[in-house]
């Protein structure tokens, strides 16, 4: 016997299917008011079940495509606005890439920033897009400044100054960076090079002017005190007397130079308070001092008794100067030392006498003739 609803084999003297469960019709041929009831309900459960499964699969399957389309919108909507925000992006690169101002100002900040590499490429691409600007080839001198660069800096900054002579900034910025190197003579070539009144007149701290002569150079019968003088309170002063070029080991200035007889070449120098030195100045002076004149004899030549007074020579010693004494023969500083009035001798004799003055130049003989006889008695 089969299963009247799912057709399976039922055993002998079973009451009920053994696979679904369904009451065995005894009778083949006649079904009960139950079992058909039974079967009818048991079918529509299945219809029921079987259009319950179909709807929840429809169900999920519009849920997925639901989310896929969602997924699809909102991916769409990523790659749009990535896409936008990529092409805007490009276009600002594009843009700042071609802006100096934006160039310029970014090489500024990177600067401040110390980026200094990133400082120069800025500066660089400022100056492809004008190369005109001086503001921008001196941020790039600084550049190079920072990164120890002197070769550039020297390239960069005395192209600026060739290109613009009025320039103060490249001027400032190749001052500073000769004052840090100490090269102070750098920073006089560059000064005595400068055409510019202006920029001499801003960086005159930096020029140093030549020592002034008290006295202006020439001959002279005397000896002379010569002083020398810079040009700012401050400045110091080298000078020398053999006619060589001086310089800072050479005798330094502390007071009025002697001029003595002879003939004499001064040089001189002053260095300001940066160390910047002046050009040399220098004066020849000759000294021809002359001898004393020959000294004053009283009294005069002449005959004279014993029976006067004062029967003494005198010699007339002038300041500076002493005076030698001899008799009867030209006296020279070797001889008698005039220290005050000399005894008339009797007889008939020459006296002479010469000046020497602190030089230890003579003068010319003076000379008297006396003749001295006793006083005659009665």
């Amino acid at each position: 016997m089969k299963c009247l609803k799912c057709g399976a084999p039922i055993e002998k003297d079973k009451l009920f299917c053994s696979e679904c469960g369904t009451e065995v019709q005894l009778v083949p041929d006649f079904y009960s008011s139950e079992t058909v009831r039974y079967a009818r309900k048991q079918k529509e459960r299945e219809q029921e079940w079987r259009q319950r499964e179909a709807a929840a699969i429809l169900e999920k399957e519009y849920r997925s495509r639901r989310r896929k389309k969602r997924t699809g919108i909102v991916l769409f909507a990523a790659l749009a606005l990535f896409a936008a925000g990529f092409t805007y992006a490009a276009y600002r690169g594009i843009k700042n890439l071609n802006s100096y101002d934006y160039q310029i100002s970014r090489a500024k900040t990177m600067y401040a920033d110390e980026k200094f590499d990133k400082a120069l490429s800025y500066a660089g691409q400022a100056i492809s897009l004008r190369p005109e600007s001086l503001d921008a080839r001196n941020l790039r001198a600084q550049i190079y400044i920072k990164k120890g660069d002197t070769a550039q800096v020297l390239e960069e900054l005395e192209g600026v100054i060739a290109d613009a002579p009025d320039n103060s900034d490249a001027y400032g910025i190749l001052i500073g960076f000769y004052e840090i190197q100490s090269k102070t003579d750098e920073i006089k070539e560059l000064l005595d090079s400068c055409k510019s009144d202006k920029i001499k007149e801003m960086y005159s701290d930096y020029i140093c002017d030549t020592p002034s002569f008290s006295i202006v150079q020439g001959t002279y019968k005397e000896s002379r005190e010569l002083v020398l003088r810079g040009t700012k309170e401050r400045d110091t002063i080298y000078y020398t007397t053999d006619g060589t070029e001086p310089d800072k080991m050479s005798s330094l200035y502390s007071g009025a130079i002697i001029l003595k007889e002879g003939t004499v070449t001064v040089k001189a120098i002053a260095v300001n308070e940066k160390g910047i030195q002046s050009e040399v100045a220098g004066n020849t002076y000759t000294i021809v001092v002359a001898p004393p004149d020959p000294p004053r004899i009283t009294p005069s030549s002449g005959s004279y008794t014993t029976a006067l007074a004062d029967t003494h020579i005198y010699v007339i010693v002038p300041d500076g100067c002493k005076a030698y004494y001899s008799f009867d023969k030209p006296a020279t500083n070797k001889d008698n030392l005039y220290e005050g009035p000399v005894d008339m001798p009797e007889g008939q004799h020459i006296f002479y006498a010469i000046l020497v003055d602190q030089a230890g130049r003579s003068s010319l003989l003076g000379s008297a003739t006396y003749i001295l006889t006793p006083q005659e008695q009665n």
